[in-house]
């Protein structure tokens, strides 16, 4: 399932005197994942999940002759099947994690949000060096969160 939830936003960024205009277009996908215990969630989402992994952030960023820049950022992210059957305990962390692993993954998004900015306001000069250089900020903001770790991104 594919939701959108924005089809197209503007993001605005003040560069010196003038604005850079980007359009944003983001789409979230879920897997579905139903266990009822927290090891078996986390054998799930470590199956079920891309690339292995609990939640993921892919963004693209691309331009026009007239450096008309659109940045796609998309979303992949579990959703449990039966909340109701975990129990108060285990579903209070399930949601905790959730919304800890939704800000990291959006926090990754803005690193696609920032390259294409920085692109639009170089007048569309130098373009994969910026990729590159906000590539690099996904990595390292990764090995500083211990993916998510250290901001709530837990099952335990």
């Amino acid at each position: 399932m594919v939701r959108y939830l924005a089809a197209v936003v503007l993001v605005f960024a003040c560069m010196g005197s003038a604005q850079a205009q980007v359009t944003l277009r983001e789409t979230v996908t879920y897997y579905k994942v139903d266990a009822l215990t927290l090891p078996e969630l986390r054998k799930q989402m470590g199956e079920r999940g891309p690339r292995g992994y609990w939640g993921y952030a892919r963004w693209n960023v691309s331009s026009t002759a007239e450096c008309e820049v659109t940045v796609r950022v998309s979303y992949t992210l579990p959703k449990h099947e039966n909340l109701s059957g975990l129990s108060p305990t285990d579903r209070a962390k399930w949601e905790a994690m959730i919304e800890a692993l939704e800000m990291h993954e959006r926090n990754h998004g803005t690193h696609g949000v920032n390259a294409a900015t920085e692109i639009k306001a170089a007048g569309c000069s130098g373009g994969w060096r910026i990729i590159r250089k906000w590539a690099k900020q996904d990595r390292v903001y990764d090995r500083q969160t211990q993916h998510g770790r250290t901001e709530g991104v837990v099952l335990d």
